[in-house]
C-alpha cells in the first residue's frame, strides 16, 4: 500500500516545521509543505494529495478561501479531504471552517498528535468527505 499523501499548509515556518515533524514521527506519509494558499493550490492540482491540512490564517489568500477554491474544483479533487488547522478555538470558528468546506478542524498548539492521525484514517476509512449536509461543496 502506498504512503498517505499529506498536504501541510502553514505560513509560518515554525508551526509547519513542529506539524511536519508530527506526521513524520508518525510514519507512513508521503508530506509536501505549503507555506501560502496559492501554493497549496498549485501542489493540490499538479500533484493531489489524500489529505490537506490546511492552517486558516493564511496571507493573500486566506484557508477559508483555499478550502472554497477546492470545493469548486472538478472531482475528485473536489472531495479533498480537508482538516482546518487553527489557532481560533471558539465554536463558531469550526462552524465557519465547517462552511467553507472544511471536513476536520483542529486546534493550535496540537496538544495531543493522535488526534491528527485519528482525523486523517476516519476521512480516508470512509472515502469521503465528512461534512454535514448543507455544508458548501
Amino acid at each position: 500500500m502506498d504512503p498517505t499523501k499529506i498536504l501541510v499548509v502553514e505560513d509560518d515556518e515554525d508551526s509547519r516545521r513542529i506539524l511536519v515533524l508530527r506526521l513524520q514521527w508518525m510514519g507512513k506519509f508521503t508530506i509536501r509543505e505549503a507555506a501560502t494558499g496559492q501554493e497549496a493550490l498549485d501542489w493540490i492540482t499538479r500533484e493531489p494529495p489524500d489529505v490537506v491540512l490546511l492552517d486558516l490564517k493564511l496571507p493573500v489568500l486566506n484557508g477559508l478561501e483555499v478550502a472554497r477554491r477546492i470545493r469548486t474544483m472538478p472531482a475528485p479533487l473536489s472531495q479533498l479531504p480537508i482538516i482546518a488547522v487553527t489557532a481560533n478555538v471558539m465554536v463558531w470558528n469550526k462552524d465557519i471552517a465547517v462552511a467553507a468546506g472544511c471536513d476536520e478542524y483542529i486546534t493550535k498548539p496540537i496538544v495531543n498528535p493522535g488526534e491528527i492521525g485519528h482525523k486523517m484514517e476516519q476521512l480516508l476509512r470512509t472515502g469521503r468527505p465528512t461534512r454535514p449536509a448543507g455544508a458548501a461543496c
